[in-house]
């Protein structure tokens, strides 16, 4: 069996004003590492929008130097309460338990995260980290909420 070479890379986006949207085409990254965003976007959401919230950090984890898994975590209102989002494992590093470990990677902190009613492996992997629901969000999304 081929061992893997596994690195957790996190990126910082600062931002002054809360809820402001970035390109990832406009953060200091690499060409390639851009590159490797916008396909794990189209594979997992279906467009290759890399807009993120300012100030946000992304949490990755890259599987022999390929992105395979992301999270981007921005703050909200309340200190100590962080919003979770665009979290996507590529296709070919799917059931690897790869989002399981970049949660378990995230600071103790309360977190929120949407997920859609018919995504059950995402829901599956979240209530098992922890998260609970904690109602239904204006476009139909579950809410979800866990100390961790």
């Amino acid at each position: 069996m081929n061992e893997r070479e596994l690195q957790l890379l996190e990126i910082q986006i600062s931002g002054n004003r809360s809820g402001e949207l970035i390109s990832l085409q406009d953060v200091e990254i690499s060409p390639e590492l851009l590159s490797q965003f916008t396909n794990i976007f189209v594979d997992c959401f279906g467009h290759s929008d890399t807009a993120v919230y300012r100030p946000t950090a992304i949490y990755c984890i890259l599987v022999d130097d390929e992105l395979a898994s992301t999270a981007a975590v921005t703050p909200m209102l309340q200190p100590g309460n962080y919003y979770i989002y665009n979290v996507c494992t590529f296709s070919k590093y799917r059931r690897q338990k790869l989002s399981r470990t970049l949660f378990q990677l995230l600071p103790s902190a309360v977190y929120y995260l949407e997920v859609e009613p018919d995504n059950v492996p995402a829901y599956r992997l979240y209530i098992g980290l922890g998260f609970v629901m904690m109602g239904i969000s204006q476009r139909n999304a579950h809410v979800l909420r866990a100390e961790l």
